[in-house]
């Protein structure tokens, strides 16, 4: 539709003549032309916009094909008027690809590459090869399909290349742990519930395979803590008071962990130290845990895979990293700052547990990362230690 707009220079000149001897001007308007004509959209309708939606395309990818119906691949397809006012139907080169590959992973034409994998009986390890995957070729992708689209054809044949997992089974078998690359340990008294919370996670993380650039995630191995998997109720800390909940006590198998992986030089991704100081822990250099929220993330820095072995006791656990050694790692400590004393308080409530006082803190923990003799990196981390209140339980309990 024509429409019209306003002469603008010769307005402007009108009311410098006129204005202010005259409080309304006439002046010329202009025609202004729409930039696409009805006639061009008629033609990229007839053209292109009929055929493409006519029936849908068939890809066709080795002994394997699938179909794209118009409704699929039509947010692709791109209708953008040029300066001269015609429309040249084109592809979104990215778009057309994600659907492409969807679809082909759906029906199975696109097979992805699986890793390596690597397993232990005992510290004796076995490597089960990697599977090379298949891929449609994006640039043959790219011409085919849309060739097929925007002709009668509707049915492309589109070339494929194989796919390599990036841990294969030559990196896997190079990068076996070979030497011890840091051990540490905590201990607790025996006949506690909690040990036997300790024990089970530990069998379960015993024997984790972390490949070069991995990550290790304690709440991806082990899952929500329930009694179906064997886990009891024993002590936590929930909102800075002693409680208990399924599980409780892993966080002795985080913080060893946690300090395994400090001393091998892993990257720590995430990590939270517990609400108040407990005593059995190096202060700074501990990680409680909970399902979902609260996580022990590491990744694998070093230039081989790591086995964690994970040896629980009646009284104490150790966590060895064997792997390629290649950090020396030093910590240090501040003396603590910021002392916060603990406030007394009395609670009735029927699941109050009592609880000793202990002062709050702020201290200081460094890590210095050598290789090769020099330093190449070091770290700071600053925990905050709330106190632990005196809490004296008033309701007797039932018998």
């Amino acid at each position: 539709v024509t429409g019209t707009g306003p002469d603008v220079a010769g307005a402007g000149a009108a009311v410098r003549r006129w204005w202010p001897a005259q409080t309304s001007i006439k002046v010329a308007a202009r025609t202004l032309e729409p930039k696409v004509s009805a006639q061009e959209l008629a033609r990229v309708k007839k053209e292109f916009a009929d055929v493409a939606v006519s029936a849908p395309v068939t890809v066709t990818a080795g002994e394997k094909s699938f179909s794209l119906s118009p409704k699929a691949f039509a947010p692709a397809i791109v209708l953008t008027p040029e300066e001269s006012g015609t429309i040249t139907p084109k592809a979104d080169p990215e778009k057309l690809a994600a659907i492409v590959h969807a679809a082909a992973k759906e029906s199975g034409t696109e097979v992805a590459a699986k890793d390596a994998v690597v397993t232990f009986s005992g510290s004796t390890p076995s490597v089960k090869p990697h599977v090379s995957g298949l891929a449609l070729d994006d640039a043959s992708l790219q011409t085919e399909v849309w060739k097929a689209i925007s002709t009668p054809t509707r049915t492309a044949t589109v070339a494929t290349k194989a796919v390599e997992p990036t841990f294969t089974t030559a990196i896997a078998k190079a990068t076996l742990p070979k030497e011890k690359i840091s051990s540490f340990t905590t201990y607790y008294q025996s006949g506690q519930t909690r040990v036997q919370n300790i024990k089970l996670a530990s069998r379960i993380i015993n024997g984790t395979y972390i490949p070069p650039g991995g990550q290790f995630s304690m709440n991806g191995i082990l899952g929500k803590r329930t009694p179906e998997k064997g886990y009891v109720k024993a002590g936590i800390i929930s909102g800075g008071r002693a409680a208990s909940a399924y599980g409780g006590g892993i966080s002795q198998v985080s913080t060893t962990i946690f300090n395994a992986a400090f001393f091998s030089g892993m990257q720590l991704d995430e990590w939270t130290p517990h609400y108040y100081y407990i005593s059995r822990y190096p202060e700074g250099r501990e990680a409680t845990i909970s399902w979902p929220d609260l996580h022990n993330k590491f990744t694998n820095t070093t230039d081989g895979g790591v086995r964690i072995q994970v040896v629980a006791t009646n009284t104490s656990m150790t966590v060895t990293f064997w792997g390629t050694k290649k950090y020396d790692v030093t910590a240090t400590k501040s003396a603590r700052y910021d002392i916060v004393q603990p406030k007394k308080y009395s609670d009735d409530s029927p699941d109050c547990i009592n609880q000793s006082p202990v002062v709050g803190f702020k201290v200081n923990v460094g890590r210095i990362i050598k290789e090769g003799g020099k330093v190449v990196k070091t770290e700071k981390f600053t925990t905050n230690y709330r106190p632990e209140d005196d809490v004296t339980c008033t309701n007797p309990r039932p018998s």
